[in-house]
């Protein structure tokens, strides 16, 4: 739901800024309405830019994200295989991806290994999402900045 607000916030910077530029004609000497509509032009244009790295950078975090879950899923089941053999059910384990029979001591290795991939993913995947969210509210506030600048053109006609 957030993204497609972002989605919509871009959207509207990028035809302001079209709406805007198509009627704008730079007079001499340039006016005060002037100087506030080019403003106005530059802060939805920058608006626009950080909404589309937010949504780069979410998409981004999301990936990890999912990286993270894939990375829990091969720890439960390591775990899982594990207590079954420590609970007797199974004499071997074998990887079904690779096909590689594994020891109690192999298992707890790939454990091992696995929590640190997933703790790596994890943080980056929180870095991205603290930086997803901190380009949304730059966006959102370069398009409120840009909003009043119009509006600010209109008065000072």
């Amino acid at each position: 739901m957030t993204e497609k607000y972002i989605y919509f916030l871009c959207g509207l910077a990028g035809a302001l800024v079209a709406y805007i530029g198509k009627d704008y004609h730079v007079v001499h000497p340039v006016d005060l309405s002037n100087k506030l509509t080019l403003l106005a032009m530059a802060t939805l244009t920058l608006s626009l830019m950080f909404g589309m790295a937010h949504i780069q950078v979410f998409i981004n975090a999301t990936s990890k994200n999912k990286d993270v879950l894939v990375t829990d899923e091969e720890i439960r089941n390591y775990i899982m295989a594990l207590v079954e053999r420590k609970a007797g059910k199974a004499n071997y384990s074998i990887n079904a991806k690779t096909g590689k029979e594994y020891t109690s001591e192999d298992m707890e290795k790939e454990i091992d290994i696995f929590k640190a991939k997933r703790e790596a993913a994890f943080r980056k995947m929180t870095r991205r999402y603290k930086c997803s969210t901190v380009l949304s509210i730059v966006c959102q506030s370069f398009l409120i900045i840009g909003f009043f600048l119009i509006i600010w053109s209109k008065l000072a006609l």
